[in-house]
């Protein structure tokens, strides 16, 4: 029997949990959190891989989206960081047989197939009141874990403590002693303490910043009152950052991502576009410090660092949770029960590749030409990865390809957190899309048929009564 011991609660380390539960029905899973020690949860924006994580652990998702205040999330509208607002639509994006033709389409009329249903604020569904296509959800975070808690409750031994030591042997961490005076061995140690990384600290943890291809690293969250649920995430871009708007069944989640080089008053900026968008009067008073970067040796020995333990990039696309439930899965399928440093190294290069794969499809959010202030004209004059500047330069002769972003290399399933039409549909919001290019690959006669399928639409709201 495997024995598990995740140090840290939170999102990470109930995912952890409830995933590992799923995985290693037989194993024994202790969770050491402190009650002394806030978390850092705000509302979040997930994408469809929160479904995979339902499903994999057999969660109803109507209770799950009873009890966590979730909406439904069929995409993300962006305002301000181009010329005009843009979509990134999951369903679309979902649908690799179909390579993002649906969008292309939509490119070449100036439209997204999307665009009446965000605009309606409308849920597509069938009618066994199924939701059709791929779609995501908008969850409370204190929520999500209180609903795993309850739900692990029989699976899952809990410990209010603090980890006050750490002993070390050839093999990584040999035990752990609590502030009640336990001590702890495992198999396996899961880090999920967040950004101290209380038992990878130990172990010569590598970290890599990014922080100059993307120099936010503040945030100011706030959320307010609002009973009228969006089927969408905002992002709405400001003077030297932008806006996330959440919206749960009852509140909608926001703050105001930035960087504190460029800004000198975020909190004035932040609540004025609040009080000009929404009518509402807020008063945020905490602001959240981070690097965007990652750890390079993220499985070390018999640690494993799960969620901001293992870095953070900032959340315009909602990475958090899908990398969360990718690292324990991802480790799930290398891990049977040995530990060396080839198992090590494979699972790190995968992790490493995810993390550059995704520093590289934020960075292009910001590349839609808007210079008007000097955080702006940074982003747009700052150098990029390697990687992106080579699929740029690739693009403007060929049509973007799986091939180009490794889509189709034989690897661990899901590494790639955004499949070709995702990066599709980003182009085309930032105007980097040659809509020559595409004219020679694609012949823009057709409807859009797939729609088809969507039967159904009422709003979000009363498609939330009905369940």
């Amino acid at each position: 029997m495997k024995n598990f011991v995740i140090v840290g609660g939170g999102t990470a380390g109930w995912m952890s949990a409830a995933l590992l539960a799923s995985l290693y029905p037989k194993s024994a899973i202790t969770l050491i959190e402190s009650s002394s020690i806030g978390t850092i949860g705000v509302g979040e924006s997930t994408t469809p891989a929160i479904l995979d994580f339902l499903n994999l652990c057999q969660i109803d998702i109507f209770d799950f989206i009873k009890k966590t205040d979730s909406t439904i999330k069929i995409g993300i509208k962006f305002e301000n960081w181009s010329k005009s607002h843009y979509l990134h639509t999951f369903d679309v994006a979902a649908r690799k047989d179909y390579w993002g033709i649906q969008y292309t389409l939509a490119a070449n009329q100036n439209r997204h197939p999307y665009e009446e249903t965000i605009k309606l604020n409308q849920v597509p569904y069938n009618n066994n009141l199924k939701l059709v296509g791929t779609h995501a959800l908008h969850i409370n975070a204190i929520k999500l874990v209180d609903y795993l808690k309850s739900y692990l409750r029989e699976k899952v031994s809990v410990k209010d403590a603090l980890v006050v030591d750490v002993k070390l042997c050839d093999y990584g961490v040999q035990s752990i002693k609590l502030d009640d005076g336990q001590e702890l061995i495992a198999d396996l140690f899961i880090d999920c303490s967040g950004f101290k990384r209380v038992l990878h600290s130990h172990l010569n943890s590598r970290w890599h910043s990014v922080s100059k291809i993307l120099p936010v690293n503040r945030a100011i969250p706030c959320p307010f009152d609002w009973n009228d649920p969006m089927n969408a995430t905002h992002s709405t871009a400001l003077k030297s950052g932008w806006v996330w708007q959440v919206p749960l069944t009852n509140r909608i989640g926001s703050g105001y991502v930035y960087s504190e080089e460029f800004c000198k008053d975020p909190e004035k900026e932040f609540e004025e576009f609040i009080l000009k968008k929404y009518n509402r009067i807020i008063e945020p008073s905490r602001v959240i410090k981070f690097e965007s970067g990652y750890v390079k040796n993220p499985w070390t020995k018999n640690v494993l660092c799960v969620g901001l333990s293992s870095g953070f990039l900032e959340p315009l696309e909602s990475t958090s949770i899908h990398m969360i439930y990718h690292q324990i899965t991802a480790f799930a399928q290398l891990y049977d029960g040995v530990i060396n440093s080839n198992i090590n190294n494979i699972y790190n290069n995968y992790m490493v590749d995810m993390f550059d794969d995704t520093v590289s499809f934020i960075h292009l959010h910001y590349m839609g030409g808007r210079t008007d202030t000097e955080f702006w004209k940074y982003m747009q004059t700052n150098k990029t990865t390697p990687k992106l500047e080579n699929l740029l330069n690739l693009w403007k002769t060929n049509y973007p390809a799986a091939d180009h972003i490794g889509q189709n290399s034989n690897v661990l399933v899901g590494y790639r957190l955004f499949a070709l039409p995702a990066w599709i549909q980003v182009l085309y919001g930032t105007n980097m899309l040659n809509k020559d290019v595409l004219k020679k690959y694609i012949e823009f006669n057709e409807l859009f048929e797939n729609n088809q399928q969507l039967t159904t639409y009422l709003t979000q709201k009363e498609f939330l009564d009905l369940i």
